[in-house]
């Protein structure tokens, strides 16, 4: 039993700092905020790359299919990020309850070994 929890307590600690290297590789591909609130903003554009989004005066002179499937595209993955931002805080607080749950298990496991004496002197 004292295995398991230093497992959960070692997978507890690793994972923050795999999911930090995870969300900067998405954030280094994934601008769904920025392209969402480009498509409300109705000056030129500025930034010289359309790489960052369209404003919606750019959309404005699209053919009107193509400008419905981009607003929906953008609007898609807008949603897809606040999801996955969700699910990452979701995934952050299950982590801390694994910890949690690692450092009472193994508490627990050491009380349980201690002799009924030894377990008093202790406390």
């Amino acid at each position: 039993m004292k295995a398991f929890f230093i497992v959960l307590l070692v997978v507890s600690i690793l994972y923050p700092f795999y999911a930090m290297g995870a969300d900067i590789f998405m954030l280094a591909h994934n601008q769904y905020e920025g392209r969402y609130r480009r498509l409300s903003i109705t000056e030129h554009n500025l930034m010289p790359s359309r790489h960052v989004g369209l404003t919606s005066n750019e959309i404005a002179v699209l053919d009107k299919d193509v400008a419905f499937a981009y607003t929906d595209s953008v609007n898609d993955g807008y949603r897809l990020g606040l999801v996955y931002s969700r699910v990452q805080r979701r995934a952050l607080l299950l982590d801390a309850l694994l910890f949690i749950s690692g450092i009472v298990g193994l508490r627990a496991c050491r009380a349980q070994r201690q002799p009924e004496g030894e377990h008093h002197a202790t406390q």
